[in-house]
């Protein structure tokens, strides 16, 4: 039964330089001559056809080591990978059915998209302590079939804070329009025979009323402009109100922080819309905080933050600097 890799089942790894492809998520022994074919879609060439010479491969446990010259390749391009496999092959997961997690978005709790390789969580009715209560990222892309990444079988996610980071993965996880399911597990629910439904062991956890957000904790940043927690901003949800508190220190120039907002997300990268601030410690309304070769830190607060994404902008003229952002939002 012929399969494609990452498509139907598994998922693969490509090294240009090794001229290698590892396939993972099919848990029986493969065998080379389930191999049918391996096209490079990015640049239409077949890199493995068994009956060309200077296509073939050879086989060590899960990698083929390809007999073609894939250096001038990317380690991101698609492959179209082609196995005949024989209909017991056990494999890890298929590309459109959910794996199994007690607690799911968009029904338990909220997940958007942040960047091509972030999804940033809110209103979670669990803590998450570890990075393998992240069970899984569905994608649901506007065109085009679903795909799923599962955390240890064809990507690795971690969390920090409420952002979940994709690594080990294959061409392009997360795009902007996409719907996102997101799977995580922690405490069984209970059912409420009153209510004819399944509810968390405590009802309305105080994470359901706050979120913090590690926005950046970094030092030594090029001189360049950068937007945090990314160009395209993250979405505030329902949340009411917002505090962000900051630390800048600079050394060889200066440190412009801003807020920028737009209830369009396309339109937040290409018109964005920056608003006055109040900062707490200052007492005073401000557009803009800024240090020279100095330390300037704040607390700015944001009631009845009525818009639908924002990012923070932050502009350095030098590159020996230490800055920090932590935002907060409640109900």
């Amino acid at each position: 039964m012929k399969q494609l890799i990452w498509v139907n089942i598994g998922s693969y790894a490509f090294d240009k330089t090794a001229k290698t492809v590892t396939i993972s998520g099919i848990t029986d022994t493969i065998r080379l001559e389930w191999l049918y074919a391996i096209v490079n879609t990015n640049t239409n060439t077949i890199i493995y056809q068994p009956n060309k010479v200077g296509k073939g491969a050879t086989l060590a446990w899960y990698v083929f080591t390809l007999d073609y010259d894939t250096s001038a390749m990317t380690n991101t391009d698609e492959l179209m990978i082609i196995m005949d496999l024989p209909e017991s092959s056990n494999v890890a997961s298929t590309a459109v059915t959910s794996p199994n997690a007690e607690y799911k978005s968009p029904f338990d709790f909220t997940a958007v998209f942040t960047s091509g390789t972030t999804i940033t969580l809110s209103v979670l009715p669990i803590s998450i302590t570890d990075n393998s209560q992240i069970s899984y990222i569905k994608v649901v892309p506007a065109s085009w079939e679903s795909k799923i990444w599962q955390n240890g079988i064809n990507c690795t996610l971690r969390i920090s804070g409420s952002v979940v980071t994709i690594y080990n993965y294959t061409g392009t996880p997360f795009v902007t329009w996409d719907v996102y399911e997101v799977g995580i597990n922690g405490a069984m629910k209970a059912f409420e025979l009153n209510l004819n439904a399944l509810l968390a062991l405590i009802q309305n956890p105080d994470a359901s009323y706050y979120q913090p957000v590690d926005l950046a904790g970094t030092t030594n940043v090029p001189a360049a402009t950068n937007y945090y927690p990314s160009a395209t901003g993250m979405s505030i949800d329902s949340f009411k109100n917002q505090s962000l508190t900051f630390d800048m220190i600079d050394a060889d120039g200066t440190m412009t922080l801003t807020v920028e907002v737009n209830n369009d997300q396309a339109l937040l990268s290409s018109n964005p819309i920056q608003i006055y601030m109040f900062d707490d410690k200052a007492n005073a309304k401000a557009n803009s905080r800024a240090v020279t070769n100095g330390t300037l830190s704040g607390a700015i607060s944001f009631t009845d933050f009525n818009y639908q994404f924002f990012r923070i902008k932050m502009v350095n003229s030098g590159a020996t600097n230490t800055f920090n952002l932590k935002w907060r939002q409640v109900y």
